[in-house]
């Protein structure tokens, strides 16, 4: 059975960097389009008619 080789300290620490840059990233293109739904959403509730019954 072959033992998994693990990267050194240096390479390591570039992959972390790496991950925590592309998951920041990628947090806020979702947050983006979070935000850009919910004004949408927003916007249109706003823009609702309500006609008043007499």
């Amino acid at each position: 059975m072959a033992a998994i080789a693990l990267p050194d300290i240096e390479t390591r620490s570039q992959l972390t960097r790496l991950f925590c840059i592309v998951f920041v990233v990628g947090l806020g293109v979702v947050s983006l389009f979070a935000y850009r739904k919910w004004m949408a959403m927003k916007a249109k509730k706003q823009t609702y008619e309500v006609s008043e019954v007499s």
